[in-house]
C-alpha cells in the first residue's frame, strides 16, 4: 500500500462524519419549517410569513437531498466498498 492509499478507518470516520453534520442540519431545517407552516392558527400566512416558508422549505429540501447523498456515499462505502472519488 502507498503512503497515499486512503486508510479505510479514516475513510470511515470521515463519511461518518458528514452523514451526522448532515443529519443535523437536516433535523434543524425540517424543525424551523414545520414551526413556520404549524404557527399559522388561520393557514393563511402573511403575505412576508409566506416568504420565510418558501425559504425554509427550500433549505428543507436541499438539506434533505445532503443527507440523502450522505446515506448514500457511507452506504455505499460500508456494503460494497466504493470509496468516493473525493476521498482516493
Amino acid at each position: 500500500m502507498s503512503p497515499s492509499a486512503p486508510v479505510p478507518q479514516k475513510i470511515e470516520k470521515a463519511l461518518h462524519a458528514e452523514l451526522e453534520r448532515t443529519r443535523r442540519d437536516y433535523e434543524a431545517a425540517r424543525e424551523k419549517f414545520h414551526t413556520l407552516s404549524s404557527g399559522i392558527p388561520s393557514g393563511l400566512p402573511h403575505p412576508d410569513g409566506s416568504h420565510r416558508i418558501q425559504q425554509a422549505a427550500r433549505e428543507y429540501r436541499s438539506t434533505l437531498n445532503a443527507y440523502a447523498e450522505s446515506v448514500r456515499r457511507f452506504n455505499d462505502y460500508i456494503l460494497k466498498q466504493v470509496i468516493p472519488k473525493d476521498h482516493l
